[in-house]
């Protein structure tokens, strides 16, 4: 008797639960969307009006619209086509509220050359450079070439460390075998030479800034050249 007022107890539960679930979803559907929240990541190239007026240019804007007419993928994925943008979330509150969530691109370089302009992020996607903000990244000018691994090598072994992202101001390609890098401190050109063996060229030119400099002073050369295996040539002013 008792197993059997057990399994009627549970029943009564889950029929419950059924029915509240059903009603809820069902009442969801019917709510009116609000845009309630728009969370930006970085604020410095996009703000809330710029996301809403792109939204509309987009016929994606979803204010005063049923929820169950809302296809939120979709707009996920017109918000991922702007280019500053990394990632777009969207989740629905209570009362019909739906909240954006924007990752946006972080420049980590600026490529300047005489037919381009623009940033690259962390995983070397282009995106332009912006009107209103102006970031205080690494320059790269020349004849880059983006699919070279060992120029965004250099790239990473520069701005992953603090002394050489806030000494080393610019990458300049002649080429991929001629290779100069412009200092914060000093006016020193830097002869960095070919794209080969560049953990030991910088650290050549640590130990340089470290003992030399110090001793000699930073105006007395006019260029510092790493290009030549385990040693350092200076050429005075």
């Amino acid at each position: 008797m008792k197993a059997v007022y057990t399994i009627i107890k549970w029943f009564v539960l889950i029929s419950s639960l059924s029915i509240i679930l059903s009603f809820t979803n069902k009442n969801r559907k019917s709510q009116i969307a609000n845009l309630n929240n728009i969370e930006i990541d970085y604020e410095k190239f996009i703000n809330n009006e710029e996301i809403i007026n792109y939204l509309i240019e987009n016929h994606a804007l979803f204010d005063s619209t049923l929820i169950s007419d809302i296809d939120f993928v979709s707009i996920e994925e017109v918000l991922n086509e702007h280019p500053y943008i990394k990632k777009a979330e969207i989740y629905t509150g209570q009362n019909g509220q739906v909240n954006l969530h924007l990752e946006n691109r972080i420049p980590y370089v600026r490529v300047i050359n005489s037919s381009d302009d623009f940033y690259l992020d962390s995983k070397m996607t282009m995106f332009p450079i912006n009107e209103n903000h102006t970031e205080n990244v690494l320059i790269i000018t020349g004849k880059f070439i983006l699919t070279n691994s060992k120029a965004k090598k250099l790239i990473t072994l520069i701005n992953n460390n603090d002394f050489w992202r806030s000494q080393i101001t610019q990458i300049h390609f002649i080429n991929e075998e001629e290779v100069y890098l412009i200092t914060r401190v000093g006016d020193q050109l830097i002869e960095f030479g070919d794209l080969n063996n560049q953990e030991d060229k910088l650290n050549n030119l640590n130990i340089f800034y470290k003992k030399v400099m110090p001793v000699e002073g930073w105006q007395k050369y006019s260029k510092v050249s790493l290009k030549f295996n385990n040693q350092i040539v200076c050429t005075k002013k």
